[in-house]
């Protein structure tokens, strides 16, 4: 059973997961195969794309079943949130379980990513993923025939990975580095699992075509191609490109190609505005896993569209522009106040003015009735004497005697 042991840890060395540790504690790193992750989990490709050129933030469980054909072969179940938790920050947590034949993993991964703005057209957007799991050997999957005492003396490690990356953005192009195992420590045994030569580091080169159509299965459609290199610590260069057509009204198609592990393609359809369901078959080509049969990936995601903006970095002058017209509409309101209390206070003066002139206006018709009631008094006095000198036989010397009088006191004849 020792022997049959140690030649599936030997075996282990050339998939994707590599053994380390003492012969008395194996265990496995966190090393998951992110090639095909396009749509969903896309923080597992570089760090920042939890934000980098995301719009949404989803819930989904992915399990990845590897080699099929191999038996205890490779399985990973991750249960993750990703998505924008701000303007210009993004986020990512997951638990998820992993095991190779009989050594097994389990733990949880939490991602952080913040973006900055360097012009007009770019960005640069820095992240890190730390990931908490225990490892080493499952007894449940070794079924020994007899009691081995060898066997039930494994213990667990506990260890913890860091792995920093950035990227920048430029129009729609997109350029970062990640590294996969910048700092990994093993807490048990307090030594780091790699040296600085052993070390993974990745980076990519993104380009991003958004459809301008309004209407039909293209609206707010994107096309997304995506070139990786990985070198893995002294090893030779791992090439990959993939490509994802997503159609939001639809669903999506991807595709792609890695030299470690083969050649993938995948369809996934939005069931409603909310609920996705996706399938990645892919098949290795090469002599590490041609004869270990396929490996197929599935997911289930819940989608919702955080109340943001639409583009977290690209817009702050914007935001500043927005505060500067905040500021600005401030000035003009106060000026705009004291505008209106002058305005006030003029039409205080003038509504005054109105009622001294209307008492003005009033006395005067007062004296003017006055006055007019005199005149009539005297003319019936003059008119009286008239009548009474002529007897009333002569009209003529009273409509003459009435025009002299209003000519004298500069007042019309009355009708």
């Amino acid at each position: 059973m020792k022997n049959r042991l140690l030649l599936f840890l030997a075996l282990i060395a050339f998939i994707p997961f590599s053994g380390y540790g003492q012969e008395e504690n194996p265990f496995i790193v966190y090393d998951v195969p992110a090639q095909n992750l396009l749509k969903f989990n896309r923080f597992l490709i570089n760090p920042t794309f939890s934000t980098a050129r995301e719009d949404k933030s989803y819930v989904n469980l992915l399990h990845r079943n590897q080699s099929v054909s191999f038996d205890d072969n490779n399985q990973s179940y991750f249960l993750s949130y990703s998505g924008r938790i701000g303007d210009r920050s993004g986020a990512g947590l997951s638990v998820y379980t992993q095991r190779a034949g009989t050594l097994s993993n389990y733990g949880i991964l939490a991602n952080y990513a913040y973006g900055i703005k360097l012009s007009d057209k770019s960005n640069f957007t820095f992240g890190a993923n730390l990931s908490y799991y225990n490892s080493g050997f499952d007894e449940s999957r070794a079924n020994p025939i007899e009691f081995d005492p060898f066997l039930s003396g494994f213990q667990d490690s506990s260890l913890l990975t860091f792995q920093p990356g950035f990227n920048i953005s430029y129009d729609a192009f997109d350029f970062g580095v990640y590294a996969e195992n910048l700092f990994d420590y093993n807490l048990k045994t307090s030594e780091s699992l790699t040296s600085f030569s052993e070390k993974t580091f990745s980076t990519h080169l993104q380009y991003t075509h958004q459809f301008g159509a309004n209407r039909g299965i293209l609206e707010g459609g994107r096309l997304m191609p995506l070139a990786r290199v990985r070198r893995v610590g002294e090893e030779d260069l791992v090439l990959g490109g993939n490509l994802i057509l997503d159609l939001p009204k639809i669903g999506w198609l991807q595709g792609g190609y890695d030299s470690f592990y083969g050649a993938s393609a995948g369809v996934g359809f939005n069931l409603n505005q909310r609920l996705s369901i996706g399938y990645t078959m892919e098949k290795g080509l090469s002599n590490n896993f041609d004869n270990f049969g396929l490996t197929h990936e599935i997911s289930v995601a819940f989608s919702f569209t955080p109340n943001l903006t639409e583009d977290r970095v690209m817009l702050e002058e914007d935001y500043e522009d927005s505060e500067q017209y905040v500021d600005a509409s401030s000035t003009d309101e106060g000026k705009e106040s004291e505008e209106s209390d002058e305005i006030t206070e003029l039409r205080k003066r003038l509504a005054e003015n109105d009622a001294i002139l209307a008492e003005l206006m009033f006395r005067q018709d007062s004296m003017e009735q006055t006055r007019e009631k005199e005149l009539e008094t005297r003319f019936e006095r003059v008119m009286r004497m008239v009548r009474q000198e002529t007897g009333g036989e002569r009209p003529d010397l009273e409509e003459k005697a009435e025009s002299l009088y209003y000519q004298n006191n500069n007042r019309p004849a009355l009708a």
